[in-house]
């Protein structure tokens, strides 16, 4: 093990993903005195000796973004999800960003929106290159299970059925 610090000041929720060769691409949030609360992607050699520019993904006044997920597709497509709470605290809002040139240009794309909150945010692409979110919604005293896909242009809910079971391990609906 090597260790070094990396000049980060108020880093939350940071999430790596290796790339092709000796790069690493890390998703992070940046809390507090100045940022806020924002969310950074960087780049970085396997050796931590080079750290790229600070690219800012997440919109200003947009609210307070939430663990960021790194998923990457079959294809040359990064997606970058995170989660946006509202002004009560609660996540409503699921924001998805893209990249196809290793994370150096990000596009957005429309947000989630789930109108009772939600928590607990799995992700993965399936072998059409769809993003499919899976989460918890609690509403009406219950959890509710949440499915949805992006297809590229366009997020579509699916529903799951609602027997009791697990949608991942260790989380229970």
């Amino acid at each position: 093990w090597a260790a070094s610090s990396i000049p980060l000041e108020n880093l939350n929720y940071a999430r790596l993903l290796p790339l092709r060769g000796d790069t690493v691409l890390m998703a992070y949030i940046a809390s507090g005195s100045p940022d806020g609360n924002t969310l950074y992607i960087r780049r970085m050699t396997t050796s931590g000796d080079t750290l790229g520019a600070r690219l800012q993904v997440s919109l200003e006044g947009a609210g307070a973004v939430y663990d960021p997920m790194l998923i990457p597709s079959g294809d040359s497509l990064i997606h970058l999800a995170w989660g946006v709470l509202d002004s009560a605290g609660v996540l409503t809002r699921l924001s998805l960003a893209g990249s196809r040139d290793r994370g150096l240009r990000w596009e957005r794309s429309p947000d989630l929106v789930i109108e009772h909150g939600f928590d607990i945010p799995q992700a993965a692409v399936d072998s059409r290159g769809r993003l499919h979110i899976v989460a918890r919604s609690e509403h009406d005293g219950a959890p509710h299970p949440i499915h949805a896909v992006w297809d590229g242009s366009a997020w579509r809910r699916s529903p799951i059925p609602a027997a009791p079971g697990v949608v991942s391990a260790g989380t229970p609906f």
